[in-house]
């Protein structure tokens, strides 16, 4: 019987053949659990990275969306009210606008004007506090549990009815807090007003925090200390009303109310 010689190892003369000597010799069929060029060892860690950059893209993409519809919950009311009339003011930055697009009949006298500059004002403390209820109601649906959406939609739910009778009940609480900060507000409201439009003209934007303020001007303090006592109790029949009839509705069924 002749023997052969045996075969040359060629990994020791060309190095870069060893890993397909390795892959050659090894008891592992192509496409096995621990093929290394499987598909899923790929994909599955890619699909993974690709989803968590996707995500913290959203995250951060919402974020910056927040600071900046937040924005103006950061300055003050002065600050805003000196804005809002530069820009509102005769020949100022919104006439100008108008002008440049052709629709000069459209320039009024925004905050002189009578008719007009509770409009003005309604739009300039909207856009004042806007940012600071967003962030509220924002906190609000990221309490809602996500299953009772899912359960919807599974049962055939439109987006619509999942709003109508899931959103909108269980953000109850949040709005109810909302609109109560939104009253209170309302009838203790004097800085913005009074740096804007000092209450006028001939007193058609006036407050009652403003008109509390021009009778300490003009000497009539016990009007005005009455006009205050008005304010307070205006304020403490809101917030009684909120805390008898809302707050012990929304807290029914977790022991804090008796």
């Amino acid at each position: 019987m002749r023997l052969r010689p045996p075969r040359p190892d060629r990994t020791a003369a060309d190095p870069a053949a060893i890993p397909h000597a390795a892959m050659a010799g090894s008891a592992v069929a192509p496409g096995a659990p621990d093929d290394p060029h499987r598909p899923a060892h790929w994909a599955v860690p890619l699909g993974i990275r690709t989803a968590s950059e996707w995500a913290w893209r959203g995250l951060v993409i919402g974020a910056a969306a927040v600071a900046v519809l937040d924005i103006t919950n950061v300055l003050s009311e002065v600050v805003t009210g000196v804005v809002w009339r530069q820009i509102l003011r005769p020949d100022g930055l919104l006439d100008q606008g108008l002008d440049a697009v052709g629709a000069t009949g459209l320039t009024h006298e925004w905050l002189a004007d009578p008719e007009l500059v509770l409009y003005s004002l309604f739009f300039i403390i909207s856009w004042k506090y806007f940012g600071f209820h967003m962030v509220i109601i924002l906190a609000g649906l990221q309490q809602l549990p996500r299953e009772l959406h899912e359960a919807a939609s599974i049962d055939g739910a439109s987006s619509w009815q999942s709003f109508r009778y899931i959103t909108l009940p269980l953000l109850g609480p949040t709005l109810r807090v909302s609109l109560f900060l939104s009253i209170i507000g309302a009838l203790q409201l004097f800085d913005l007003v009074w740096v804007t439009t000092k209450g006028g003209p001939i007193g058609a934007s006036s407050t009652m925090a403003t008109f509390l303020y021009d009778q300490f001007r003009k000497g009539l303090f016990g009007y005005a200390s009455a006009v205050s006592i008005v304010i307070f109790g205006l304020s403490l029949v809101v917030a009684l009303f909120y805390q008898r009839v809302a707050l012990r509705r929304d807290l029914e069924g977790t022991g804090l109310v008796g």
